[in-house]
């Protein structure tokens, strides 16, 4: 009989730390420090839904500072666009 293969709807936190590639002591801390809606409590133990996981690191990924400064840029070009449109 071939093994059977099952996509876990919830990590835990030994299955989390491989997922995410960080340590035991950071993903206890994300599962009961944080507030998120990834975290399933069953009794004494905390275990991530999987597919909530994903869209948290969709959500919370990215360079949030770069995109300040585009916008910072967008802002400021548009400000002298309309300088320059008012002295003409």
């Amino acid at each position: 009989m071939g093994k059977i293969e099952v996509d876990k709807a919830l990590l835990s936190v030994k299955e989390v730390c491989a997922y995410l590639g960080i340590g035991e002591t950071k993903a206890r801390e994300l599962l009961t420090k944080t507030n998120n809606n990834f975290t399933v409590r069953i009794g004494n133990r905390v275990y991530a839904n999987k597919i909530q996981l994903d869209k948290w690191i969709a959500h919370n990924s990215g360079n949030k500072v770069e995109k300040k400064r585009t916008i910072h840029r967008r802002i400021k070009r548009e400000e002298s666009s309309m300088g320059m449109q008012m002295t003409m």
